[in-house]
């Protein structure tokens, strides 16, 4: 079953907790990878929005919408479902542009702001999670093979979502750290 879904919408996230609820009662792993990176279709045009006289403050208000309270009302709508799984769990999908530490070099505003913005929203959610039983997972999928290839696109599609869901399997509540596919833990 397929059901549309926007991340940064209430009544998406509403709508599609109501029919998993409908079919199935619980849920026990809940992940978002829901992300966005901005308009551009072109390397160049990016390039140009990233820059600190091509900020556009329309976009990164929608990137911090969409990458930042995304998980939270996604999170929220979802909660009392993972509250009666079996050791429940929610992943949420974070990308390297979040990293304070890891910032060396100007550009790309509105996709760091939002990235890091999401890991604090993740991480505060995991602390109001813990008292409900609920594991909170933040994790990076890396560099995967895809039709990008290159030298920094190594692993298969596969070992990540094998990684990720490891992760999240060995998740317990109160336990937010940030960790990358194969478990190491990265900087925030």
């Amino acid at each position: 079953m397929v059901v549309p879904f926007e991340a940064a919408n209430d009544a998406s996230c509403d709508l599609l907790a109501a029919t998993a609820r409908e079919r199935w009662g619980a849920v026990d792993l809940l992940v978002d990878a829901a992300l966005a990176a901005g308009p551009d279709t072109r390397l160049a045009e990016a390039e140009a929005r990233r820059t600190f006289v091509g900020a556009d403050a329309a976009e990164i208000a929608g990137l911090l919408r969409v990458n930042a309270v995304g998980p939270l009302l996604l999170a929220r709508a979802f909660a009392p479902l993972l509250a009666r799984g079996t050791n429940p769990a929610l992943l949420v999908a974070s990308p390297w542009s979040g990293s304070l530490a890891g910032k060396t070099q100007g550009g790309d505003y509105g996709q760091c702001a939002s990235s890091a913005a999401r890991n604090m929203v993740v991480r505060a959610m995991g602390h109001d999670l813990e008292g409900q039983g609920i594991a909170v997972v933040l994790a990076n999928p890396g560099n995967f093979k895809t039709e990008l290839e290159g030298p920094a696109f190594q692993h298969r599609v596969e070992a990540a979502a094998d990684g990720l869901l490891a992760l999240a399997h060995g998740a317990r509540p109160a336990e937010v750290t940030w960790r990358d596919w194969t478990g190491a833990e990265r900087a925030w």
